[in-house]
């Protein structure tokens, strides 16, 4: 098992993080869990529809090495959801799949995000690719229906922002140690 999926596991097994029942708490609950405190969003990226390929690749193509972890905080506008992001390593440098985790007030909580059991037809998927993630993105900023697939099954909702908050990079080592600090 490599580090990430050690973190991953961590992560998925963590009760805290796993009773998130609102979508603004997926950020504050992970970050706490990796990072050992919430994290301060301080200045977001603005992505829109218009915003090039190019500066998502380099927004989102994590330059860690494979014992190093990250974490984005997405939030979109005007309808607001809030989903994390976290690469993970394959094991070799610059290969990375994307695990994104959330919750919806009222619709489900992290834990049945992760158990696919929320409808969705976009949901839980932790071997996303780069590629994935900007499709995913692009489809948010694109399209009503996505907001269906990704977020809240049967809705549509007009996004024509999503800001960005990419938090520090630490060892996962330390993230395991914080975690483990929490029980979980």
């Amino acid at each position: 098992m490599t580090r990430s999926e050690d973190l991953k596991a961590a992560l998925l097994r963590d009760p805290a993080i796993l009773r998130v029942d609102n979508c603004p708490g997926a950020p504050v609950e992970i970050s706490k869990a990796i990072y050992g405190v919430a994290q301060d969003d301080g200045e977001g990226l603005a992505i829109t529809a218009q915003t090039d390929d190019g500066v998502l690749t380099r927004l989102l193509a994590f330059s860690g090495s494979p014992d190093d972890v990250t974490m984005w905080h997405f939030a979109t506008e005007p309808a607001v959801h809030h989903f994390v992001v976290i690469p993970l390593s394959n094991n070799s440098p610059r290969q990375w799949r994307y695990l994104v985790l959330m919750a919806f007030e009222g619709q489900y909580t992290m834990g049945q995000y992760v158990e696919s059991t929320c409808g969705l037809s976009a949901g839980y998927d932790d071997t996303r690719t780069l590629g994935d993630i900007m499709v995913m993105l692009r489809a948010i900023l694109n399209r009503q229906a996505a907001w269906g697939e990704y977020f809240q099954n049967g809705v549509n909702a007009s996004v024509t922002k999503i800001l960005c908050y990419q938090y520090k990079t630490i060892a996962i080592k330390t993230a395991l140690k914080n975690i483990a600090k929490r029980g979980g």
